[in-house]
């Protein structure tokens, strides 16, 4: 019934604690979450689903145009005889590169995600890799072109202090 609705703040966290904590938490999680994602797709055709996850995480972490990101990670595919896209010749890049790979402690496999990362690790920029998608954090914030924040870290590299 309308009568029954609480009208202030207080009645409704008096009458329904359980619930009104719930909702407050949840807004407080979206409001999180939302501020350690922001959208970002640097392709120059940007409405299609391409799996070009590695060209623009390279592309955010290294301040570099997509174009420029597809064609190192194409040059290290052709000199390993792999996809451009594939874990092996991204990774080999990096390293060629000077950077390290730093794996995941196999504790809980499927409890450490992006999010979590990001949280732990808010100076910094780093490429992620999760077995079937890659992303950068910097500074604490996912930068993709759709919220992987639930996607399980297995990897990364720290590119940027």
């Amino acid at each position: 019934m309308v009568s029954d609705i609480p009208i202030t703040t207080q009645s409704i966290h008096d009458k329904y604690p359980c619930t009104y904590c719930a909702r407050v938490l949840f807004f407080c999680i979206i409001e999180v979450v939302m501020k350690m994602y922001e959208y970002f797709n640097p392709n120059p055709n940007p409405n299609i689903n391409a799996s070009d996850c590695v060209v623009r995480a390279f592309s955010k972490a290294f301040d570099i145009s997509w174009e420029s990101a597809y064609v190192m990670l194409s040059a290290q595919g052709y000199q390993d005889r792999d996809i451009f896209a594939s874990d092996r010749v991204w990774n080999n890049l990096l390293a060629e590169m000077g950077y390290e790979r730093k794996m995941i402690p196999d504790t809980c496999p499927i409890c450490y995600t992006i999010a979590d990362f990001a949280t732990e690790n808010d100076k910094g920029t780093y490429i992620i890799g999760t077995g079937r998608h890659a992303v950068t954090v910097e500074n604490g914030c996912i930068y993709d072109s759709w919220d992987s924040s639930r996607e399980t870290v297995l990897f990364y590299f720290k590119v940027k202090e």
